[in-house]
């Protein structure tokens, strides 16, 4: 058969809604961020303060240990609100070179990580997520779910496959182009059920 290399991104419809997000998601990592140097600098001060004769280590512990508390929560704020920041901003490529499917996770425009690879001859059904099939297949246990699209609620475009994925059967949900369909049936034969 021929040679065939198709490469396609998919990203978010709503990219307002995902931009918004992110700037948020942003502003308050930095404020966290700002937070806890703060009371990491008054922590800091506060043990280099004198220490009266007449206090004892109860007084000791009254300053700091709210001032740890306050140091950890900002520094958990800011790790956490730094891995959702990335976590809005995500596209999908989609590879297809003759009769492989390779999907890869974009984060942040930067961060690529391999999502799963596909060759079309373990491809046993393939259909629209609207369709009624759709609910059958997801509510089946021994499926490993893996979703390669960030518009599957609001996209009419979204397809699922089921397929063997690294040994796996796995139900793959995606968004592909009509020329990437046309490729996907072309290599995978008559093996495939489209629902």
């Amino acid at each position: 058969m021929l040679e065939v290399f198709h490469e396609e991104t998919i990203g978010p419809i709503e990219v307002e809604k995902v931009n918004r997000k992110y700037k948020i998601a942003a502003t308050f990592s930095i404020l966290s961020l700002i937070s806890a140097i703060f009371f990491t600098f008054y922590f800091l001060m506060a043990l280099n303060l004198p220490i009266p004769e007449e206090a004892n280590f109860s007084d000791f512990l009254i300053v700091l240990v709210p001032n740890l508390i306050f140091m950890a929560g900002f520094y958990t704020l800011y790790f956490v609100f730094r891995s959702k920041k990335n976590s809005y901003n995500v596209f999908y490529d989609y590879t297809f070179v003759s009769g492989e499917l390779r999907i890869a996770k974009v984060l942040n425009g930067v961060k690529r990580k391999p999502v799963a690879k596909v060759v079309a001859r373990d491809i046993s059904v393939l259909g629209k997520v609207s369709s009624d099939n759709f609910l059958r297949y997801k509510s089946m246990k021994d499926l490993r779910n893996i979703v390669a699209t960030p518009n599957v609620n609001v996209s009419d475009n979204v397809y699922f496959m089921v397929c063997s994925c690294n040994g796996e059967r796995t139900l793959l949900l995606f968004e592909p182009s009509q020329t990437l369909l046309i490729y996907i049936k072309r290599f995978a034969g008559r093996t495939i059920d489209y629902v």
